[in-house]
Order: structure tokens, then C-alpha cells, then sequence
């Protein structure tokens, strides 16, 4: 009886484990933007819709820097919707191929070789 209950807990924290990777991606990530041609920043913002489908909200502010002067405040804001691959461990923008990659140990996401870190947990 007790190799049946431990079996038992193995298995459901293995599943519970490999399920809640995907769910531990949800959150908001950050960027800082500061070099010779513009200062600013992004937030990333992903919310599971529903199994392995996501929302994936960017916002971008920032200043250019043009003849050494800061310009007028700019904006913009884009929505994605993506999937998690669990194999790979990323989420794959559906219309625009653009895939996301994330480090738990480090907290952070990477979309192309920019690096974003997580806020909160």
C-alpha cells in the first residue's frame, strides 16, 4: 500500500509540475532603453487565455535622441497571441513566427536578443 501512495505522489506532482511551467510564464516583464539614439523603456505583459494559449501585450515609451536633443515622447502598443511549446519551452507568435523564451532561474524572457526581467515572483 505505501509503494502504491508513493507512486501515486510522484505521479501527481510530475504532472502538476509540468503543468504549472507554462502557467509560471504569466506575468509582466520590463526593459530598460538607454543608449546614443534613444531612451525608454518596454513592458511585456502575458496572460494565459486558456491551456497553452497566450496573450502577449507590448508596450513601448521612449524619447529619440536626435543632434544630442531629446524629441517629443513616442508610444506604441502591440497584441500577440501565442502558443506554448512545451518541448522547446517558448511561445511561438502565431501570425508573426516571433518566439519567446524564458529563464525561471533568472526571471527573465527574451524576445529576439532583447532581455526582459520579470516583476513580482
Amino acid at each position: 500500500m505505501k509503494k502504491q501512495t508513493a507512486f501515486l505522489l510522484v505521479m501527481v506532482t510530475t504532472i502538476l509540475s509540468c503543468s504549472n511551467k507554462s502557467e509560471n510564464i504569466e506575468g509582466t516583464y520590463v526593459r530598460t532603453i538607454d543608449h546614443e539614439f534613444a531612451i525608454g523603456g518596454d513592458t511585456i505583459f502575458i496572460n494565459l487565455i486558456n491551456d497553452k494559449t497566450y496573450l502577449i501585450e507590448k508596450r513601448s515609451r521612449f524619447r529619440r535622441i536626435l543632434k544630442k536633443k531629446l524629441q517629443p515622447s513616442e508610444s506604441s502598443s502591440q497584441k500577440w497571441v501565442g502558443t506554448y511549446d512545451d518541448k522547446d519551452q517558448f511561445i511561438r507568435v502565431e501570425l508573426s513566427g516571433k518566439t519567446i523564451a524564458f529563464s525561471e532561474e533568472k526571471k527573465t524572457l527574451l524576445l529576439g536578443t532583447s532581455e526582459y526581467r520579470r516583476l513580482g515572483n
